[in-house]
């Protein structure tokens, strides 16, 4: 898809391997991913090109309802994403960094070893913390 996030990256799931669910998305999603995979390139530039780790991606409705998500979820979509980032800055800083910068979002939650960032449009810029 881009130069640091292939296709397959972004639609890993390892309960659909496990259950045997065939999570290969549709034309739309796959423009949406290419999309989302633009977003966390620059997210990626914008933290200092550290590698970033998409850990959940997108997922169809059966693997979404099987890992227990929402049934609203942007993952459905391929907007949204769960990452780790490889860096040796806390989570905290590395969010710090994407507010004060002029990154676009919609949504991001925050936990205490990894971050949800969603692209979903229209962007709502909002901010949670579950850690």
């Amino acid at each position: 898809m881009t130069k640091h996030f292939s296709l397959e990256e972004l639609i890993r799931s390892s309960f659909a391997v496990r259950n045997k669910i065939d999570n290969t998305p549709n034309s739309s999603v796959l423009q949406t991913l290419y999309d989302s995979a633009i977003n966390l390139e620059y997210l990626r530039m914008l933290l200092g090109n550290h590698p970033i780790l998409v850990t959940s991606g997108y997922r169809n409705y059966k693997v979404n309802k099987g890992v227990g998500g929402s049934l609203t979820s942007s993952h459905m979509t391929g907007s949204a994403f769960d990452i780790i980032f490889l860096n040796k800055r806390t989570i905290q800083e590395n969010v710090n960094i994407l507010l004060q910068s002029k990154f676009n979002y919609d949504e991001i939650i925050v936990y205490s070893s990894y971050i949800h960032i969603s692209f979903r449009k229209p962007f709502r810029f909002k901010l949670i913390y579950r850690t």
